[in-house]
């Protein structure tokens, strides 16, 4: 094949050498060859890493045709002016000497700036992929070009521009995760906040966290970054982020009207679990209990997470203790167990339900009667532990300030309560316990 080639430039070249001369004046094609056949050996040479022929040929096309080539639709000067890069970058590569390394590597430089000068708008120019690859040319070659990195940042930036999307997915980041920083050190905060706003719809985790490390280094007043977040959301009032962004500023800063404003509306907004959960705490933390029921219920119908349905149907609980609705409570703390019948505090929920309702029932005298309840209690606390080795601490410590108040050997004596034997806890010991209804061992 490479011998047709060869022919067939050399039968051209003999029928149109004069034509040549006459087209180029004081620049003919080397050796004479007519430009397409030039092209194509360009091509062939650059292809086979011969150089050292390849660079001649180059040279005289992005001279001559650096954009077009008569007869020829399929031309991109560009695609050769892209060769000759690699070309020139090679023998940089390849030299000892720092001055012939800097000069091969100023013609690339010339050459990227040359493509943008004379291709600038056309259709047939991708200015996205050139601002990628000069980019990547003076990174790569920083050390031996003035200014290099800077000038790559400058690079990616307006990459960046052109395109936020693709710039924030290309390499996971990178060419984010490296420019953004540097223009925060420069102290250029209007476009490292420009570049992080276009970013976000599209970051992943690891470019969020560094968004909100930025920020952090660039706001280290928090009412500055706080005004920052409300200006921006002025400007985009429907901005979620924004508002939650703004949630925990106000939250930080000790601005509790505000936070508390924003919550409702991100929850007015977007009803989610997660700001559910909010509406729900904020209300528990100011004691309005029922009103946190009702959110923390509603949350529980939002997720598909046991876990979360697990935690949430004993904090229902606690709130309803501290209502000192005991009945409810325990219905709290049982749904959870019926998620997981192992889960060990729902069983110390129901063993506090317990302690409480004594409390409460027996007020300052306490009976016989109401001591026996305190067996159930331990009961729980038992059963806490084996579900979950974990709590015997927080057991043994509950464990001695209920056992000691139990009925004594003499207690029991007079009630005739034999140890081993089962005693029913309900109405019989006192009304007040009559929704308890649950058996307990005489210990």
């Amino acid at each position: 094949m490479k011998k047709l080639i060869l022919l067939l430039i050399i039968l051209c070249w003999a029928g149109t050498q004069t034509i040549v001369a006459q087209d180029y004046g004081d620049d003919p094609p080397p050796l004479g060859y007519p430009p397409m056949t030039l092209h194509a050996l360009f091509v062939e040479e650059h292809r086979n890493q011969a150089y050292d022929i390849a660079i001649v040929y180059g040279r005289w096309l992005i001279r001559n045709h650096p954009i077009e080539m008569e007869g020829l639709p399929s031309y991109r000067g560009h695609a050769n002016i892209r060769r000759m890069i690699d070309i020139y970058n090679h023998f940089a590569e390849q030299s000892s000497d720092p001055s012939i390394r800097e000069a091969y590597l100023d013609s690339s430089k010339i050459l990227f700036n040359k493509v943008f000068e004379i291709y600038e708008g056309r259709d047939d120019f991708d200015e996205y992929r050139w601002l990628f690859n000069r980019g990547r040319f003076f990174q790569t070659y920083a050390s031996s070009i003035r200014n290099g990195m800077q000038l790559a940042y400058d690079d990616y930036w307006a990459m960046f521009l052109l395109d936020p999307e693709r710039t924030t997915t290309t390499a996971n980041g990178y060419y984010i995760q490296i420019t953004l920083p540097h223009m925060a050190r420069r102290g250029q905060r209007d476009e490292a906040l420009k570049m992080m706003e276009k970013a976000e719809p599209y970051a992943n985790a690891q470019l969020l966290q560094l968004f909100e490390e930025t920020r952090d280094s660039l706001f280290r007043d928090p009412q500055e970054r706080m005004a920052w977040f409300e200006e921006r959301l002025e400007a985009d009032p429907g901005n979620l982020e924004l508002k939650s962004e703004l949630y925990d500023l106000y939250n930080t800063t000790g601005n509790s009207d505000k936070a508390i404003d924003m919550a409702r509306r991100l929850y007015e907004a977007d009803p989610s679990f997660e700001n559910t959960v909010r509406m729900a705490e904020i209300a528990q933390s100011d004691a309005r209990y029922a009103e946190a029921n009702r959110f923390f219920t509603e949350a529980i119908g939002k997720t598909d997470n046991t876990v979360s349905k697990k935690e949430k149907h004993i904090q229902i609980s606690r709130n309803h203790v501290a209502m000192r609705q005991f009945q409810e409570a325990r219905t709290s703390a049982r749904r959870a167990l019926q998620l997981n019948s192992n889960f060990a505090p729902a069983f110390m929920q129901i063993a506090d339900i317990y302690a409480e309702t004594v409390r409460e029932c027996a007020g300052r005298e306490m009976s016989r009667q109401d001591k026996v309840v305190y067996w159930l209690v331990l009961d729980y606390l038992d059963r806490a532990q084996q579900a979950d080795a974990s709590t015997r601490n927080q057991v043994q410590r509950l464990y001695a300030t209920y056992e000691a108040v139990t009925p004594t050997p003499e207690e029991k004596f007079y009630q005739g309560w034999e140890t081993g034997r089962k005693i029913k806890v309900d109405g019989n010991l006192r009304s007040c316990y009559a929704w308890i209804n649950e058996e307990t061992t005489i210990r």
